[in-house]
């Protein structure tokens, strides 16, 4: 081999080089990034889950209320027309 061929050689190595390492350190912080999209995943799924409950909460205290709300329009019905 001549000096020209060598030194393209070293060039096309360090290149080869530097972007292997770059490949490596950019997959590690993909692999964090997919770890912290998981987690933040499963707590906005676990605040799903928590307003579902309230709101199923809030309905069934709804469906009580209009419950009562009734008994006592009967209950006024009914004493208007003792009166």
């Amino acid at each position: 081999m001549n000096t020209a061929e060598q030194i393209i050689l070293i060039i096309l190595a360090g290149a080869l080089a530097f972007f292997l390492v770059l490949a490596i350190y950019l997959m590690i912080q993909l692999v964090r990034l997919v770890k912290v999209v998981n987690e933040l995943a499963a707590k906005a799924q676990h605040l799903i889950d928590s307003a579902e409950t309230a709101a199923e909460t809030v309905k069934n205290a709804a469906g009580q209320v209009s419950i009562l709300k009734f008994v006592h329009s009967v209950v006024e019905m009914v004493g208007k027309r003792k009166k």
